[in-house]
């Protein structure tokens, strides 16, 4: 997932075929450490959004039966 190639583009051959060539360069240690930071901020992030869209499903349940009630009290009512 974090994994960076970087891409050298060759110079063109003829005005038909194009061709590239992709060279890999030794990791750092800046570049380990970009990817972990980067990794534990999509993580924290990504458990954010969960617990934002857990908290949106409960609201909406919530709602859904008090609606629910609502509507069986008035057909309660109007038989």
């Amino acid at each position: 997932m974090c994994c960076i190639a970087k891409e050298v583009h060759a110079v063109k051959e003829s005005p038909i075929k194009q061709s590239t060539s992709i060279a890999v360069t030794k990791w750092t240690r800046e570049d380990e450490a970009a990817c972990k930071i980067q990794k534990h901020v999509r993580r924290f992030l990504a458990k954010q959004q969960l617990t934002r869209k857990k908290k949106e499903h409960a609201d909406y349940e919530e709602l859904m039966d008090k609606l629910e009630k609502e509507v069986s009290l008035l057909l309660a009512i109007s038989c």
